[in-house]
């Protein structure tokens, strides 16, 4: 996980910026993977809590989730 930290994080200051973290999701297949992951987990939970995380992420992760 640690490389993939590094990968999304491009001029390595140790912040992950919205930008990094946007051309990451679009370029990098593991991320992309964890994300999705992480959606369908929350999609089982969102039922039982007021917010709704998925559309949260939609607005701003290009392509949305699988």
């Amino acid at each position: 996980m640690a490389d993939l930290y590094n990968d999304v994080d491009a001029n390595r200051n140790g912040a992950i910026t919205k930008t990094e973290f946007l051309r990451a999701a679009l370029g990098n297949r593991e991320l992309r993977k964890v994300l999705d992951e992480s959606m369908r987990v929350i999609k089982k939970i969102d039922k039982y809590i007021t917010s709704n995380f998925e559309e949260a992420f939609q607005s701003w992760l290009p392509g949305g989730f699988t």
